[in-house]
C-alpha cells in the first residue's frame, strides 16, 4: 500500500508528516546529539515519485530531521532513521540545494531507496555545516540504494553526495555519482576538510 505518491518538492520535503515518528531514546548515541537539541528517531513509509520536480530557486534546501552533523557509523544505530521504501519511478529531481539531514534525515535497517535521479544538486551550500548529503545525513545497517543516480556540487566540509557523514553496511547497487568540489568547501574557515562521492569517509560496504 502506498504511504504516499510524492508530486511536489514540499511533499518531498515532508516525508515524516505522512507517518507515524516513533521518537527513541537517545542512550547509546553520542552525547552532543542532545547537546546540540538533536533527537533521535524512527520512520517508515512506501513512497513513490509520480513525476519529475524542477526547482523554481525559491525552495528552501532539503533539510529531513536528522540525528545531527557530528553522528557517525559508529554512533548512530540501525533502528533510527528511515526504514521504508522509496521509488522514484525513474524520475528526475533538479537544481535544488540539500542541507543535514537530505531528504530522509538518517537511513537504516531495511530502507530501499531506488530508481531516482538527483542533479544539479547543491550539496551544503547554504550552511556549509558538516555531515550534509543528498539522501541523508547517514546511512547504516541493512538498507539498500538502487538505480540512482547524483549529480551536482558540494560545498560543506566532511560531506558526501550521497551520504553527509558515514556509512556502514547496506547495499549500492547501479549507483552512479558525479560531482565536482565547489570553492570554500570548509566550513570551519581553514582549509581542512574531507569529502567524498559516498560519504566523507567514503567506506562502507
Amino acid at each position: 500500500v502506498v504511504t504516499k505518491v510524492i508530486k511536489t518538492a514540499e511533499e518531498l520535503a515532508n516525508l515524516q508528516s505522512y507517518t507515524p515518528v516513533t521518537e527513541m531514546p537517545i542512550t547509546g548515541v553520542a552525547n552532543n546529539y542532545a547537546e546540540y537539541g538533536k533527537s533521535a528517531y524512527s520512520y517508515g513509509g512506501y513512497f513513490v515519485l509520480a513525476n519529475d520536480i524542477t526547482a523554481t530557486g525559491s525552495e528552501s534546501a532539503f533539510k529531513a530531521p536528522a540525528l545531527g552533523n557530528y553522528s557517525s557509523g559508529a554512533t548512530i544505530k540501525a533502528e533510527m532513521g528511515f526504514h521504508g521504501t522509496f521509488d522514484g519511478q525513474g524520475h528526475t529531481v533538479d537544481g535544488f540545494s540539500y542541507d543535514v539531514g537530505g531528504v530522509f534525515g538518517e537511513i537504516g535497517d531495511n530502507a530501499v531507496i531506488q530508481n531516482v535521479a538527483f542533479t544539479n544538486a547543491m550539496v551544503g551550500v547554504n550552511s556549509r555545516q558538516y555531515a550534509v548529503g543528498v539522501l541523508s545525513s547517514n546511512a547504516t545497517g541493512t538498507f539498500t540504494v538502487s538505480n540512482v543516480y547524483v549529480q551536482g556540487s558540494i560545498w560543506g566540509a566532511n560531506g558526501g553526495m550521497l551520504f553527509g557523514k558515514s556509512i556502514s553496511g547496506g547495499t549500492l547497487t547501479d549507483v552512479v555519482v558525479d560531482m565536482k568540489i565547489s570553492d570554500g568547501t570548509s566550513a570551519t574557515g581553514d582549509d581542512s576538510y574531507t569529502v567524498g562521492a559516498i560519504a566523507s569517509a567514503d567506506r562502507g560496504n
